[in-house]
């Protein structure tokens, strides 16, 4: 279900393959993605920098000053053509400024800028 939220079927095809009513992540994509596991209470610039962050259904769990820190070091990880993707309960707004708002689909993000 996850992957028909806002996912072309060309990409769908693209970078997955389905396994009886999975769909499965193709080895080229895999091979192309760095899956780590991190304090998001650290320092988050030392991680480097992104064009896409996910941090979904994270930002829920913690306070508005841990969340404005984190989302201050996240603007700091990315360009101006980065992207953040985060949970449907949580926004940027009246948190932090400097990211726009952007759709695609039923799809939200986050750039900064």
């Amino acid at each position: 279900m996850e992957v028909n939220r806002g996912l072309p079927a060309p990409l769908l095809i693209k970078y997955f393959t389905q396994s009886d009513r999975d769909w499965v992540i193709k080895p080229d994509l895999i091979r192309m993605t760095d899956f780590r596991s991190f304090n998001l209470l650290k320092d988050l610039t030392v991680l480097g920098r992104f064009d896409i962050i996910f941090c979904r259904n994270v930002l829920i769990y913690f306070d508005v000053p841990t969340k404005r820190r984190m989302l201050t070091e996240i603007q700091r990880m990315m360009d101006g053509t980065g992207v953040l993707f985060l949970g449907g309960a949580e926004t940027v707004y009246g948190v932090v400024d400097g990211y726009k708002r952007l759709t695609s689909g039923k799809a939200v993000y986050y750039q900064v800028g």
